[in-house]
């Protein structure tokens, strides 16, 4: 594993972004790898969007998956025909219809994320603790960056 140290006070911050994009990105690479091969990375995460947050309308879909309605529909189309989603008529408003992913759709998700987990649990069974706590510290910097937030006054 590359290690990287900071030689003095200031940190280089591009440097750092360029590897972090560069990390993810390979890791990424490699989870799709693990996903179902019928299924489309954009397909894929627009379901594990709807199973995440529950049953969303079209926009709601469309704007959490930073895509026009007109391309959400197609998706959402294509998952349907596939079986990994249901239209459920919104019970306040019956134009609306909410996406809803089905019992396939669920236990396509499992399946995919138990050959992740496997996968970098198998990679984390080599570190020792002190790896482990930094890397928790690390993904919780992530997660917030992830979210928008980075922590300032996050510490290691």
């Amino acid at each position: 594993m590359a290690k990287m140290t900071v030689t003095d006070e200031r940190v280089p911050v591009p440097e750092l972004a360029s590897r972090l994009r560069w990390a993810v990105s390979r890791l990424h690479r490699r989870f799709r790898q693990l996903a179902p091969t019928d299924l489309t990375p954009t397909r894929l995460a627009a379901l594990a969007t709807v199973d995440r947050t529950g049953p969303l309308s079209m926009g709601q879909l469309a704007r959490a998956e930073r895509v026009a309605a007109p391309t959400m529909t197609r998706i959402v189309d294509c998952l349907e025909r596939d079986g990994l989603v249901t239209r459920l008529a919104d019970a306040r408003d019956r134009r609306v219809a909410r996406i809803q992913v089905s019992e396939r759709g669920s236990r396509l998700l499992g399946g995919t994320r138990t050959k992740v987990d496997h996968y970098l649990a198998d990679g984390l069974a080599g570190l020792d603790r002190e790896q482990l706590e930094r890397l928790a510290w690390a993904i919780a910097l992530i997660e917030e960056l992830a979210d928008g937030a980075p922590a300032a006054d996050a510490e290691p």
